[in-house]
């Protein structure tokens, strides 16, 4: 279905905007101007009828049939918890300060949740990984989803998302000699993982045991390997 931003995205400095980020904006004005039209329906139907009921339920009425769109989906669950292991709020001493430190689930727009604990470990190592917005292609376009614009993806990427996801891949040698040749491309001194925080915790781990052994160091929650920026 055309919408507007199939004219704006041929624009420059517009071709780059993202539309789904104006939502917050639309759904905040349409509440506005539904509160006050039923507000307004209230009072008129109050005033032209001496049956207070009648006036509170048309407007109620309204309402419930405005919502019928959001059913049978209802609110959307997240994955994962929004609290910070307290791993990453402690010494960390199996993380040399500056190294790189893969960490599990592997940091994604489905996957958030590492990037705040980088943060709160106050930027101490290096992550491959993240959720953002890369320009793809001559034009330099973006979007969100991999299928429409992202040219490039990590095996790394794919496969520890696929994992977290509770869908981890057939072990192969090829698989195993494939993951960890990225990874001491990319120097990574620790793999740390938060099984948690992924959809089959158990599985997950599995996975991880399967590719690396038995991680050097367990402590609330997470999961701690040390590669020496070499891995194994």
């Amino acid at each position: 279905m055309p919408l507007p931003q199939a004219v704006l995205y041929k624009l420059p400095v517009l071709e780059n905007m993202i539309p789904a980020r104006f939502a917050l904006l639309v759904a905040l004005m349409v509440s506005v101007a539904g509160g006050i039209l039923l507000d307004e329906l209230h009072t008129r139907m109050g005033s032209v009828n001496d049956r207070g009921w009648t006036a509170a339920a048309l407007p109620a009425v309204a309402a419930t049939v405005a919502l019928l769109p959001l059913l049978p989906a209802g609110l959307q669950g997240g994955t994962g918890s929004d609290q910070t292991p307290p791993y990453f709020t402690s010494a960390m001493p199996e993380i040399p300060s500056g190294t790189v430190a893969l960490v599990f689930p592997f940091p994604s727009g489905a996957f958030p949740q590492p990037m705040l604990w980088q943060a709160e470990a106050h930027f101490r190592f290096k992550m491959p990984g993240g959720s953002y917005f890369v320009p793809q292609g001559p034009a330099g376009h973006v979007a969100f989803s991999p299928a429409l614009a992202y040219t490039r993806d990590s095996v790394t990427a794919q496969v520890l998302t696929h994992v977290a996801q509770g869908s981890p891949p057939p072990h192969s040698a090829a698989l195993r000699s494939s993951l960890l040749a990225q990874w001491r491309a990319w120097h990574v001194d620790t793999v740390v993982a938060v099984p948690g925080d992924s959809t089959d915790p158990a599985g997950s781990m599995a996975f991880l045991r399967w590719l690396l052994g038995a991680p050097s160091n367990e402590v609330a929650g997470c999961a701690i390997w040390r590669t020496g920026g070499a891995a194994p």
